[in-house]
């Protein structure tokens, strides 16, 4: 994520403010259902349970959010 550009830091947040948990959750060991998300990396991948899912997508909103606080500031 930290070599996205700014326009495709926005299409991703897009992406996972579309994606439902229950949809697309998976069963882990344990029990525990997760999502995965596949990266532009082939080799990363985040695995979320439904929780860390939320708080993924709220600090990606509060980044962006940052984002343009610090152009009005500039």
């Amino acid at each position: 994520m930290l070599s996205f550009t700014e326009e495709a830091f926005i299409s991703f947040k897009e992406v996972l403010h579309s994606l439902s948990f229950e949809d697309r959750c998976l069963p882990f060991p344990g029990g525990e259902e997760r999502i995965i998300l596949h990266t532009p990396h082939d080799d990363i991948s985040f695995a979320f349970a439904e929780e860390e899912f939320e708080l993924c997508k709220a600090a990606i909103d509060e980044a962006i959010f940052m984002k343009e606080v610090y152009k009005l500031m500039q």
